[in-house]
């Protein structure tokens, strides 16, 4: 582990062992552009035999994407790494590019380890022996809203529709979180890239990359109450009492929640006393995110085939997480966008000052309340600089009922022209000159 603790201090990056910046033969072809990605976030019974393929096919039945090796459409997974013992996600991630090989469609595997670790109060219970997992060393595993482990939460919120309860946010830069998201990456990554080796230079459009994090950031998709033990602790069973309130994301981290992120801040050695600030966590994430990344390459993951998904970047964007959390030098960087694109942010701006181009659209949202303006809203985001891929979030009960979203995809992926064609190179060659 001692590439991790290098980084975690932030010591200088090297091109990884194991990996070359020379592209195969096959990939290096004058006449070989690299595809752009038009993905949808799908959800299915992954314990059902058969259900891969079936919803892959329902995608495509749908959707009936024209063939252009230009603008691809496919379908976008998320596995929740913690929440899976190895052998459910080998078998799971063996099923699914089986399934997508077999339909025929482009596919893009999200792997999570912060947002849902539920089922795994070995790693967060720190506080009640009657229930399981408890041990009082898993408080340096969560998140401290102050400088040491006697201030460890635990419970966290969310609302990405509406306000639930979840597991306590976890201290990202811990050395045995990481480590339980490295478990899982040396079983996914090697089978995932073995995957992509095989299929015939006519297929490799299939893969779609990974993407790893999911909207990373500290205080926003797991935040904390002001005294939220206690509310806890009066309340264990019912949510009936919490506040609902929720983020103030018009004031600026932390949203008018209580100020997290001081775990993972002195994990690393970015701060160990004073005041937390918003710069401090936005440089855990982007450690957190680098450690991801490298570690996806130093297991056979090409850069240009790895998506980083940062979190945080909301308006008034000088009060939140800056773009910049999500360069690192292993990995094609990612944002989400919700009602707006890309020109409405500062993200030209912030890539730019770091001499990049490619970038993706992770999780988007941007509906269109007809064809046309959902194709202009699409055209919008997919032509912003050099965006390798949009991620529609979500398909389930969502797009699959939205006939303008479905007709607008088909349209633009038959009518797609590039306007400056994106060879494949070296993905992050800008960043590193």
């Amino acid at each position: 582990m001692r590439w991790i603790i290098a980084a975690l201090v932030g010591a200088a990056t090297a091109a990884p062992s194991g990996y070359s910046e020379e592209p195969d033969a096959a990939e290096t072809s004058a006449d070989r552009v690299a595809p752009r990605y038009l993905l949808v976030n799908m959800h299915y019974d992954t314990a059902r035999q058969g259900a891969a393929r079936e919803a892959l096919q329902a995608v495509v039945d749908a959707l009936q994407p024209p063939d252009n090796p230009k603008l691809r459409v496919g379908v976008h997974v998320i596995y929740s790494l913690l929440e899976l013992d190895v052998d459910t996600l080998r078998a799971s991630l063996t099923s699914l590019l089986a399934a997508a090989e077999e339909v025929g469609v482009p596919i893009q595997l999200a792997l999570d380890g912060q947002n849902w670790w539920q089922t795994r109060p070995d790693l967060w219970n720190w506080w009640d022996p009657d229930l399981p997992g408890y041990n009082p060393a898993n408080a340096e595993h969560v998140e401290w809203t102050d400088w040491s482990p006697e201030a460890a939460v635990k419970i966290g919120w969310r609302n990405w529709g509406r306000q639930i309860r979840v597991a306590p946010a976890p201290n990202i830069l811990h050395p045995q979180v990481i480590e339980e998201h490295l478990i899982r990456y040396r079983v996914a990554i090697p089978l995932i890239a073995e995957w992509h080796r095989q299929l015939p230079d006519d297929r490799k459009h299939l893969f779609a990359g990974v993407k790893l994090g999911w909207e990373a950031g500290i205080g926003y998709n797991a935040f904390y109450y002001p005294d939220g033990n206690r509310i806890y602790e009066a309340h264990p069973d019912t949510e009936a009492h919490d506040p609902e309130t929720g983020l103030q994301t018009a004031s600026g981290w932390p949203c008018d929640a209580q100020r997290i992120g001081y775990a993972a801040v002195k994990t690393a050695g970015i701060r160990t006393e004073g005041e937390l600030t918003v710069a401090d966590v936005a440089e855990a994430t982007r450690r957190y995110l680098e450690i991801l990344a490298r570690s996806a390459v130093e297991l056979g993951m090409p850069p240009e085939h790895i998506t980083v998904h940062q979190g945080g970047t909301y308006a008034p964007f000088d009060k939140h997480l800056p773009f910049s959390a999500a360069f690192n030098d292993y990995a094609i960087p990612g944002w989400s966008f919700y009602f707006l694109g890309p020109d409405d942010t500062p993200l030209r701006e912030a890539m730019e000052t770091a001499g990049r181009t490619s970038w993706a659209a992770a999780e988007w949202w941007w509906p269109g309340q007809d064809v046309d303006q959902w194709r202009a809203n699409l055209e919008a985001t997919l032509r912003f600089m050099d965006c390798r891929s949009l991620v529609i979030y979500n398909w389930n009960r969502s797009l699959e009922r939205n006939e303008a979203g479905q007709e607008a995809i088909r349209r633009l992926a038959a009518e797609w022209t590039e306007q400056a064609p994106a060879r494949n190179s070296p993905a992050l060659a800008s960043a590193n000159e």
